[in-house]
Formats: C-alpha cells, structure tokens, sequence
C-alpha cells in the first residue's frame, strides 16, 4: 500500500478494501471499499483547485463530496 492510500484509510478509521482503478487522467485514482459506501481517492500534483471546483459544484450538479485533501511527499491526496 502507499502512502497516499494509508493516509485515506487512517482519516477514514476504516479497514477497507481498496481497488486501482484503471481509468483517469495523469492521476492515480483509488476505490476504498467499506460496508456501508464507497470512496475514491485520487493523487495528483495540485489539486486544490479541483477541490475548490467540487465544493463549488455541490448542490448545483451531482458531483463527488470531498472528504479531505493533504498534500503528501510531492503530490495531493483528494
């Protein structure tokens, strides 16, 4: 696992499951797999401006809520 995944697990107090996804942009993209839902997690360099776009978005379009973004090593955790 990396760092970036061990960070999501850690903020999320879960022992999920977690999947690559295989699409996506330049990023890495991660399906974290609970009992009760589902989350991705996505790393990439600067994404705080994607973050900002969401939380704009919601409640205007169905868009993914963001949980927490942390900058780790050289790239962000969103």
């Amino acid at each position: 696992m990396n760092n970036y995944v061990n960070w999501a697990k850690e903020y999320l107090n879960c022992d999920c499951g977690v999947e690559k996804e295989t699409h996506g942009d330049q990023s890495d993209v991660y399906k974290l797999i609970t009992p009760s839902q589902n989350y991705f997690l996505k790393v990439a360099s600067a994404l705080e401006r994607e973050r900002a776009r969401l939380e704009w978005l919601a409640g205007m379009l169905p868009v993914p809520r963001v949980v927490a973004l942390s900058s780790i090593e050289d790239k962000d955790a969103l």
